[in-house]
């Protein structure tokens, strides 16, 4: 039987996100609405963020998607299948909607298949890429306005423990030490962690520095900082 946390570790976790994570430290407010991705290989976390998102107020506007296991490889399936028109296909109304109607947006990543797209025609990938830039542009112009927050997560899979040469519990042990959730309060730990941070940052705004100059065996490069 696979590795899980606890229950109590990922209603940690779910509260670092959503409190925390979220509303750049502050968390979300309630009535705002946080679009939560997720892959079903990550529902016990799933299921725990959006209970803590509708505790804290909020609305949830899920994306819960099968993860690539076994014979189900969903995204190769669509570049196999997928004709020029529909490669190309950017549904521009729904996700102007979508960008007008979220304040926040949880991504989970949970990989089972690292290489799910390894025989797919790279061209493919990047018509697809090229297509929905302008839904990523609307997203960066909506933060840069000080309107929305993003947070990515790891949910750790028997594939992401692989690729680092660790076990499941080992992987989870990682997240779990690296996220506080091994602390009585894990906000607690990540504002104290903020406040050291904002130190450093506005000490080293306070350097007047012009001119990097990066050395090391194979570097010699000199940067201006420009205003």
């Amino acid at each position: 039987m696979n590795y899980q946390p606890s229950q109590k570790i990922l209603e940690k976790y779910a509260d670092v996100l959503v409190n925390f994570a979220l509303g750049g430290g502050g968390g979300i407010k309630s009535g705002e609405t946080v679009r939560l991705t997720a892959y079903d290989i990550a529902k016990p976390f799933y299921v725990e963020l959006k209970r803590v998102i509708l505790k804290a107020g909020g609305n949830v506007l899920s994306n819960y998607l099968p993860a690539n296991e076994g014979k189900i490889n969903l995204e190769k399936e669509f570049y196999d299948l997928a004709n020029n028109d529909q490669l190309k296909f950017f549904p521009d109304k729904f996700l102007k909607g979508l960008v007008e109607q979220i304040d926040h947006s949880i991504y989970i990543d949970s990989e089972t298949n690292k290489f799910a797209l390894k025989e797919v025609d790279p061209k493919k990938i990047m018509t697809v890429s090229k297509i929905f830039k302008p839904f990523k542009e609307w997203m960066e112009e909506k933060e840069n306005r000080g309107k929305f927050t993003w947070t990515i997560a790891l949910y750790a899979t028997e594939a992401i423990a692989k690729e680092a040469g660790l076990s499941l519990k080992e992987y989870w042990n990682q997240i779990i030490k690296a996220c506080f959730l091994d602390k009585t309060n894990p906000i607690k730990e990540w504002k104290n962690v903020y406040g050291k941070i904002g130190k450093y940052k506005n000490k080293l705004n306070n350097l007047k520095i012009n001119k990097l100059h990066i050395v090391g065996t194979d570097v010699n490069l000199k940067i201006n900082m420009g205003e």
